[in-house]
């Protein structure tokens, strides 16, 4: 009997971009090779969690009182509130989510559910751990994989090497996004662990269509050209990098916010978007400025001009830039990772064709070794 109905573990939320759609685009390629899919969100510690998290808002709303960013944030509220309407919505149209409340809520879910799946993104970070994340819902008997799961960071502290190990070796099959994550798990588990393209990857860039003709976008904000900037982590250089892309190309400056910090510029502010208005922004820019790994992946998706700062110092052993270091030695574009922030020498990427092919044979590959693990 066939095996439909699949669970996946990850983040789904539409809140950062990039997060939303890795969750989408795993959905999307699984629902297209016939299985039912859903995502699994852990409701159990909700009451303590929303406790925290009022106490939590509160001494925000007092810091933000004495911070400037609080006033050049509030210009926006009115487009926030959209905003978040909007992510509403999006989630309510594309993830399907399993809640659990209760163990009965987790026997149901086994019972319901033939195959679990550990997906993407940074699910395994210890900074981030959930056991959840490691399929600890799930029952012995049933099917466990992970997909291009991603540690985020060089090492795991070894308070937790025992719990992963515990966890991870439930599993049977391991898949990771990038070689940091393989070599950080290889230190203690001894399981195959293989490497595969992140799930926004697993569709091209004509796959994406179904999302892009929903993008719900104010064309007469929009300049001809411009230069879109996306920025999740909170570097002021980040600002004196994009004024000098700015001052050679005389193209306008739009600023996709996630954050309090990237309203604190003279720039235009493109708030009222979700992971659809994000794809369509990316795809439509002249030139993207950014550090995030997944804007970097859609960029070349798109074969844009762009440029990647690094969020962390490489010395830092909390440094998540193995991710991006590693994509771009993998297609030859190391030289859009900036190192020095202090001079812009704009370039154009003349070699697309060939990166796309070269990403098109490892994302077949990935889809073969999905397939097959899911099948086995």
């Amino acid at each position: 009997m066939k095996k439909n109905n699949i669970c996946i573990a990850t983040w789904y939320g539409p809140a950062n971009y990039g997060t939303g759609l890795q969750a989408i685009a795993l959905k999307y390629f699984l629902e297209n090779n016939g299985f039912n899919v859903y995502f699994v969100e852990d409701g159990r510690k909700k009451e303590k969690v929303e406790n925290r998290s009022r106490l939590k808002k509160a001494l925000d709303k007092l810091k933000q009182l004495v911070n400037l960013q609080f006033f050049y944030r509030a210009k926006y509220r009115k487009d926030i509130t959209i905003k978040n309407e909007m992510q509403a919505k999006f989630v309510n149209d594309y993830d399907k989510v399993f809640t659990i409340h209760s163990e009965e809520d987790i026997c149901e879910l086994n019972n319901i559910t033939d195959i679990f799946i550990a997906g993407s993104d940074q699910i395994w970070n210890p900074s981030v751990f959930k056991d959840i994340n490691m399929l600890s819902i799930a029952n012995e008997d049933k099917r466990k994989i992970s997909y291009a799961s991603s540690v985020g960071v060089k090492d795991i502290p070894s308070e937790y090497i025992d719990e992963y190990t515990r966890l991870l070796n439930r599993f049977d099959k391991i898949s990771v996004r990038e070689q940091q994550s393989r070599e950080a798990l290889s230190v203690f588990l001894n399981k195959e662990i293989v490497e595969v393209v992140d799930p926004t990857l697993l569709l091209d860039s004509d796959d994406w269509k179904f999302l892009l003709k929903e993008a719900d976008i104010e064309l007469q904000e929009i300049p001809s050209k411009y230069i879109l900037c996306y920025f999740v982590g909170k570097n002021k250089k980040y600002w004196k990098y994009v004024e000098k892309i700015r001052k050679t190309t005389d193209y306008k400056v739009i600023v996709l916010p996630i954050h309090n910090e990237a309203f604190v510029n003279k720039y235009d502010k493109y708030v009222k978007a979700t992971p659809k208005e994000f794809l369509w922004l990316i795809k439509n820019a002249s030139i993207i400025c950014t550090d995030s790994f997944h804007a970097t992946l859609f960029s070349i998706q798109f074969k844009k001009e762009f440029y990647v700062l690094k969020r962390f110092n490489d010395s830092s052993k909390k440094s998540q830039n193995g991710r991006l270091t590693n994509l771009l030695k993998k297609i030859n574009l190391e030289n859009r990772l900036i190192n020095d922030e202090s001079y812009f020498l704009k370039s154009s990427i003349e070699n697309y064709d060939f990166i796309l092919e070269k990403l098109k044979r490892e994302r077949d590959i990935s889809k073969q070794w999905l397939m097959k693990a899911i099948e086995d």
